[in-house]
């Protein structure tokens, strides 16, 4: 799959133009991950937004900014792992802590390859060590590691 004309146009779904927030209140290291850029990279719409974001640190103090900023509902999912989520009229913004030292180590503790891809809007870059972009265009639904499963049996 040719990561950046995908981004040019099924992307376009998950456009910072769309999003209850300016891209301004996000670090440039913050990764948008999981189902969201799946589904647009499938070409799947959706009318509530479902937005994950991954930061390597100051998770709770940007979606309480934002939050703040924005008025929107503020919700500390999480304090030792530091995830929060923004709750917009229109969709939610989750916010996490990265797991790891690197984005890609985060990616690997994910359940599928297909929700191991990671897209930066202010860079307009992509992350996809384990060819989860590969699996969408083949239809695989493949496993990260078993391990993964067994430590969040709730994934499935």
């Amino acid at each position: 799959m040719d990561l950046q004309k995908t981004a040019s146009t099924e992307l376009s779904a998950l456009s910072p133009q769309s999003w209850p927030f300016s891209l301004d209140w996000l670090p440039h290291s913050a990764f948008l991950v999981g189902g969201s850029v799946r589904d647009a990279l499938l070409g799947r719409p959706s009318e509530y937004l479902d937005l994950d974001f991954v930061l390597p640190d100051g998770v709770v103090e940007t979606a309480r900014s934002i939050a703040r900023h924005y008025k929107a509902g503020f919700v500390l999912l999480d304090a030792e792992r530091q995830i929060a989520r923004v709750v917009f009229p229109q969709g939610t913004a989750d916010f996490a802590q990265q797991v790891g030292s690197t984005l890609e180590d985060d990616l690997l503790r994910r359940d599928f390859t297909v929700n191991a891809i990671a897209y930066n809007p202010q860079l307009d870059r992509f992350v996809d060590p384990l060819q989860g972009c590969t699996d969408l265009e083949n239809r695989v639904l493949r496993m990260v590691s078993p391990e993964n499963l067994e430590e969040d049996p709730l994934r499935l």
